[in-house]
């Protein structure tokens, strides 16, 4: 890709940012002044009303409105700022654009076939939107909780928050209330990942390409980055067998996505 990071920045900014290879900061979309409310429209035209989660896929970069109940795509050439899915009013409620609904989306991903998924603080759901924009529930059942290595709409999950998605298009979600890794297989079974050394506080996370683990766990002192590198072996109808080595890096960053 061009070498550009895309950048999403919450209250009070309320922005979504592009950074070139060469150091360049520009505002791609947001109001200016900044002020957090939403707004369709293109770059300083377009408004956030707190923006959390981004992912780059192809010409765009999807974000997550956390306080607006909007999934958004934001086109990287000129900022202009759509809706992709939810309607503004808080629900999990399955649908096509203007009916499906989402509840505080926090962390958002895209898989290798540009199907969106987003962890919903709200309904404690993992959530998918189609190329049509179609949201569906594809892991938890609206109820905060713990149930692991059953199908995903019988899991449940405790405010989920960060997610991110391999090469092989495993989903990986990082709860904040627990302090939990869960794995959604392709197959669509959740499971837990446990790595050696437990977690704090975790936000975000992230998957390299040759399949590291980096979470951004806030509660442990100094702010760090904590790296696994997970090896797991899926075995159909039993509970998945992992192996993470974990490596803590004690420096705060702020993990973005790259074209």
């Amino acid at each position: 890709g061009s070498g550009a990071a895309f950048t999403c920045e919450e209250t009070p900014s309320c922005v979504v940012t592009k950074t070139t290879a060469a150091g360049s900061l520009t505002r791609l979309a947001g109001k200016v002044p900044s002020s957090c409310t939403h707004a369709v429209g293109t770059g300083s035209a377009a408004g956030f009303n707190n923006p959390v989660g981004i992912a780059l896929f192809g010409t765009k970069v999807f974000v997550a409105e956390y306080f607006g109940q909007y999934v958004r795509d934001v086109k990287t050439a000129d900022g202009d700022a759509q809706i992709y899915a939810g309607t503004g009013v808080a629900g999990n409620l399955d649908g096509p654009p203007g009916t499906g609904t989402v509840n505080n989306p926090y962390g958002i991903a895209v898989d290798s076939a540009g199907v969106l998924f987003t962890a919903e603080y709200g309904s404690d759901c993992v959530r998918k939107a189609d190329l049509a924009g179609t949201i569906t529930t594809i892991a938890g059942t609206g109820v905060p909780g713990f149930s692991d290595n059953v199908i995903g709409v019988w899991a449940e999950f405790d405010k989920p928050y960060g997610i991110a998605i391999d090469a092989n298009d495993y989903v990986f979600i990082v709860e904040h209330a627990t302090a939990k890794i869960r794995l959604l297989a392709p197959n669509g079974v959740v499971a837990t990942v446990t790595p050696t050394n437990p977690l704090s506080t975790p936000h975000g996370i992230a998957v390299a390409a040759n399949g590291d683990v980096f979470v951004a766990d806030t509660g442990n002192k100094p702010s760090q980055i904590n790296m696994f590198t997970c090896a797991f072996t899926w075995r159909e109808g039993y509970p998945p067998m992992f192996a993470c080595t974990p490596e803590k890096v004690h420096t705060p960053v702020m993990a973005v996505n790259v074209g």
